[in-house]
């Protein structure tokens, strides 16, 4: 990780990126339809209002927390819950040779996904159980989500819930 990225704002302890920032991008380009081959990067801003980005490895997972709200997992190779990579191309949208964005926005409490620019759609499978509940619209690529939301970190668990 480079040592010019500031500590509050991007940290490797457990793969764990934090933010305060209102809206925020994850942006990604696939270059390898089995997810060897993946990257993607991870765009905030500082307190200064600089854009700040840092290229993650292949392989690499960002839990991201943004304000209190829902911790999402976004995963280049392991099925976690929706808004992972690989789960996200089961709602046909992530294809090899396609650009991707997962856009936060904190203060709207939603995230968009959008691939070669357009929005994915369809996050019909919505999740409920005594442990995990996962909000979803169709059609225009927004997912809700909320601070009482619960993350499946289990992956055999999360394909029973969403398939």
């Amino acid at each position: 990780m480079p040592q010019e990225v500031p500590v509050p704002y991007l940290r490797n302890l457990d793969k764990l990126v934090q933010t305060d920032s209102a809206k925020f991008t994850i942006r990604g380009h696939v270059h390898h339809l089995g997810y060897d081959d993946q990257t993607f990067t991870i765009e905030w801003r500082d307190e200064e209002d600089s854009l700040k980005s840092w290229n993650a490895p292949i392989g690499f997972t960002a839990r991201v927390k943004c304000n209190g709200f829902a911790t999402i997992w976004i995963q280049c190779k392991e099925i976690g819950n929706p808004m992972t990579l690989m789960l996200i191309n089961k709602f046909e949208g992530i294809r090899k040779g396609k650009d991707f964005e997962v856009v936060f926005d904190v203060s709207a409490q939603t995230i968009q996904v959008l691939v070669n620019g357009q929005p994915l759609g369809d996050f019909r499978r919505i999740a409920q159980s005594p442990t995990t509940q996962y909000l979803g619209v169709t059609g225009d690529g927004l997912a809700l989500f909320r601070p009482d939301v619960k993350v499946c970190q289990d992956a055999d668990v999360a394909k029973r819930f969403v398939n």
